[in-house]
């Protein structure tokens, strides 16, 4: 493994515009609880916008009561908590995601075309605050930022990709680790976390280097052995 840092913000996101911060897994609380605890700092780096995958774009964010309801019911009460943080930490909130309507017009809305038209929704939106000159934050699964291609090689149709070739100076902060149980199994591990359990780092919290596609993984400690 390439060297492991203490997880600090400023290094990590520097002098970037956009930063994205990719779950490896939608269903693991320990990421959305890392997210949440990094609003304050990133919010203290200039960072002024908060988008999120887990909204669509037509929803009205004032209706704080609405939309936490709707993200335990969609996703997880971590990703409610991270809205309720965002928005207490002073960060004007973007729903990011194609509307669940126009997404049910597919014939796979879960994946295929839908998936990556949905990329490119979401960094239709972000440009409208992008555009404007405000820094702004990114919160998603790691399959929308990095793209669907291979794990060698991100695709370029990855809302990091897209965003790179607006001009947009974007770095993406993959969170991988945890301790959902989930990440027993090697099909959902990544390569930070089999390496972390090589190294006897499995328990322990940093920062390293992504490769390519990643610019930084952050690694929270596990619960158990991959094998």
């Amino acid at each position: 493994m390439t060297t492991r840092t203490e997880v600090d913000y400023g290094k990590l996101v520097g002098g970037h515009k956009a930063v994205i911060l990719g779950e490896s897994h939608h269903h693991t609380p320990d990421y959305q609880e890392e997210v949440a605890q990094s609003l304050k700092k990133l919010r203290s780096l200039g960072f002024t916008h908060f988008g999120l995958e887990m909204l669509p774009s037509d929803v009205n964010v004032d209706n704080d009561k609405a939309r936490v309801e709707q993200l335990k019911s969609h996703f997880e009460a971590g990703h409610a908590k991270v809205y309720q943080e965002a928005k207490r930490t002073g960060f004007t909130v973007v729903p990011l995601d194609m509307p669940y309507s126009k997404q049910q017009t597919y014939p796979d809305p879960a994946g295929g075309r839908c998936y990556i038209d949905r990329n490119h929704w979401m960094v239709k939106t972000a440009m409208k605050t992008l555009g404007a000159r405000h820094k702004m934050v990114l919160f998603m699964h790691h399959g929308h930022a990095f793209g669907k291609g291979s794990l060698q090689t991100p695709d370029k149709e990855g809302v990091r990709s897209l965003l790179k070739a607006k001009g947009i100076s974007t770095v993406y902060i993959r969170i991988s680790g945890g301790r959902a149980k989930s990440f027993c199994t090697t099909a959902i591990s990544t390569p930070v976390v089999n390496l972390a359990q090589r190294d006897n780092v499995h328990h322990t919290r940093f920062a390293t280097a992504g490769g390519i596609g990643i610019d930084h993984v952050i690694h929270l400690p596990q619960s158990c052995t991959v094998r």
